[in-house]
């Protein structure tokens, strides 16, 4: 759970085109953001405090699939507007 949750923080930042932060700016960094899922801050607190429940594999698979279609739709609206 811990190794899948950094790819979907690495995923998340290098899709905004930033470069991932330390632990102890996440929070802030996140908020700066174009593209995220929504209550991402609560969500990945929730997932962080218990790495070991099943509730949080299943909130990490939610948020690479909402995130995965908000950054193809913004895709989209890119090639729509250059």
């Amino acid at each position: 759970m811990v190794i899948s949750m950094g790819y979907f923080v690495a995923f998340l930042f290098w899709t905004n085109e930033t470069n991932v932060p330390g632990i102890l700016n996440l929070e802030q960094e996140i908020k700066q953001l174009r593209i995220k899922p929504i209550n991402i801050s609560e969500r990945l607190d929730f997932i962080m405090s218990k790495p070991d429940n099943y509730h949080s594999f299943v909130q990490l698979c939610q948020l690479f699939e909402e995130f995965t279609k908000q950054y193809y739709k913004s895709l989209l609206l890119m090639k729509k507007n250059p």
